[in-house]
């Protein structure tokens, strides 16, 4: 069963690799055109390299709000890991971006799997972004992550217990995938893909907080509660992940 990996927050709504990269990786970084767009926009794609698929042996997924967009471009500007992982849907956004996997893919495949309760705080507030100064922010400006589990749970309907990622997770006990676990209190990303293709030479994975906002914590009852709402996603977290960590 493979252990977790954490999720890195940034404070600010941009790549900062001096905070999260070594020397060495930073210096990777800063000689790649990465360097230009990823500090003013940590969304930005970045082109597929043009070595790419020379030597791979997994193919790379991407499942919507996992981290997955710094996991693309790290696969471009980091050699050591593009030795091992293959982009191979395109380089920019089209109907295929995020791609389910297919049971009958040919090879082994990367995929990101984010805790059930981060995943639903960073999908609510992403995709109702413009909503969160009206109603869920405190005067200093941090948003209100209390305010945001009540507001959910008085829509929730038991029909919505999902957060969608049990389709980017395959379970092939024949093939060699990995689940990247994103979050819930695992290791750090860099970590585990150095362990799982035993290449010391793979840069740390910066994952930013593209809300670029301070969040309460939420209480114990409410994530006790989204847990259960989540039930068959935590199943999914457990089984590739572990345990969560309250």
């Amino acid at each position: 069963m493979m252990r977790g990996l954490a999720l890195l927050l940034l404070s600010i709504n941009a790549f900062d690799d001096e905070h999260v990269l070594s020397p060495r990786c930073a210096a990777l970084f800063t000689s790649h055109e990465a360097a230009t767009h990823l500090r003013r926009d940590d969304a930005y794609l970045l082109p597929v390299a043009s070595d790419a698929n020379r030597t791979c042996t997994h193919d790379l997924y991407r499942s919507p709000k996992t981290g997955s967009t710094a996991l693309y471009n790290q696969v471009q500007w980091d050699a050591a890991l593009r030795s091992h992982v293959c982009w191979s849907l395109g380089a920019q956004r089209s109907s295929g971006w995020h791609t389910r996997p297919d049971e009958a893919h040919a090879r082994p495949i990367v995929v990101a799997l984010r805790h059930p309760v981060e995943h639903w705080a960073s999908s609510t507030l992403f995709y109702a972004r413009h909503e969160v100064d009206d109603k869920w922010s405190l005067p200093n400006g941090t948003v209100d992550l209390g305010a945001v589990f009540e507001s959910f749970r008085s829509k929730a309907t038991a029909e919505h217990g999902k957060t969608g990622q049990s389709k980017y997770v395959l379970r092939r006990p024949d093939f060699d995938d990995v689940v990247v676990c994103v979050g819930g209190g695992a290791r750090p990303i860099h970590e585990q893909l150095r362990d799982r293709f035993r290449d010391p030479r793979i840069c740390e994975v910066p994952v930013a907080n593209k809300l670029g906002r301070e969040q309460t914590p939420l209480a114990a009852d409410a994530r006790a509660w989204l847990e259960d709402y989540f039930a068959s996603d935590m199943a999914i977290w457990a089984h590739f992940c572990g345990s969560p960590v309250r």
